[in-house]
């Protein structure tokens, strides 16, 4: 299959995957906070972790949208095809 540099862009954005230090470190705040051990700073970088995520997300669903426009089919259906999860 071959891709635009548009499309190949976007399909960058789309497969970034979320900083491996960044998702153990919420991972390790997020253990805290369902233990109830979470200290106030720790809250604050988990809040900022977790602000930092849901910008990626937005990030990624505006690149699938545009893809998704580009070529012509229905979100669902392009992240199926291309194996998106």
């Amino acid at each position: 299959m071959t891709f635009s540099d548009k499309e190949s862009s976007l399909l960058i954005i789309v497969n970034k995957p979320l900083p491996k230090k960044m998702q153990t470190r919420f991972n390790v705040l997020n253990e805290k906070r369902k233990a109830e051990t979470l200290s106030e700073s720790e809250r604050q970088e988990l809040i900022k972790l977790t602000n930092k995520f849901e910008e990626l997300n937005v990030n990624r669903l505006k690149a699938l949208g545009a893809l998704s426009k580009i070529r012509q089919v229905p979100i669902r259906q392009l992240m199926e095809k291309f194996g998106i999860t």
